[in-house]
């Protein structure tokens, strides 16, 4: 199996129990807040929705009409997508979807949709308390892609740090030392905060200070 093969087949995988995992929620947890600043569950399965949903075209415009903010443009697109519709619609949604795949995965990196898909899975799972148990080989597959893609910022905020987990059997970079759970690395080294308490190390710093 190639690095492409695999890393598409964690990816569908990971797809697949985000389908679960919506179809477990009752109705307040739709409405609760995430690790995304300002957006709820429901928010987080739009901005989800958005990535197979709206071409680039639109998503320009989009940007262009944000002040030429990226970031004002996506959180608005994703509270508009995930607004005024049933939950059912949503989670009817994300499985179609799921369908689409093949025609994103041949000018996409697969790599950066499956680091995209797993870190919002745990914003909305960890606010919530439900956690989960990843495979080792799939949160090594995830680990792998943070020095080779800059979604999130990670590669940057991942820069001049020795990078070691706990949990998995994976380390990258040389500088001030950094470790903790893969889940810990790959929530911080996304940008989310909450991950830094279960983080150690005379680098956790410097990245604390990226995050």
């Amino acid at each position: 199996m190639t690095e492409k093969t695999e890393i598409a087949a964690f990816d569908a995988d990971e797809r697949a129990d985000i389908a679960v995992f919506l179809e477990s929620l009752r109705p307040a947890q739709w409405e609760a807040s995430s690790l995304c600043d300002r957006w709820r569950v429901r928010d987080v399965v739009g901005h989800l929705l958005v990535a197979y949903e709206v071409g680039p075209g639109r998503m320009l415009w989009e940007v262009s009409r944000s002040g030429f903010s990226p970031d004002v443009a996506i959180a608005r697109v994703a509270i508009a997508r995930a607004s005024g519709v049933s939950t059912s619609e949503l989670v009817a949604a994300w499985k179609a979807a799921r369908r689409r795949w093949d025609r994103l995965a041949g000018v996409a990196p697969p790599r950066g949709f499956f680091y995209d898909h797993y870190v919002h899975h745990q914003d909305m799972r960890r606010p919530l308390g439900v956690p989960r148990v990843v495979p080792p080989a799939k949160l090594f597959a995830l680990l792998e892609c943070v020095p080779r893609y800059n979604g999130f910022r990670s590669r940057q905020r991942a820069r001049g740090l020795r990078l070691v987990a706990t949990d998995v059997d994976w380390s990258h970079g040389d500088g001030p030392l950094v470790t903790g759970t893969a889940e810990a690395l790959l929530l911080a080294l996304a940008g989310r905060p909450v991950a830094l308490a279960d983080l150690r190390g005379d680098g956790l710093a410097v990245l604390s200070s990226r995050v």
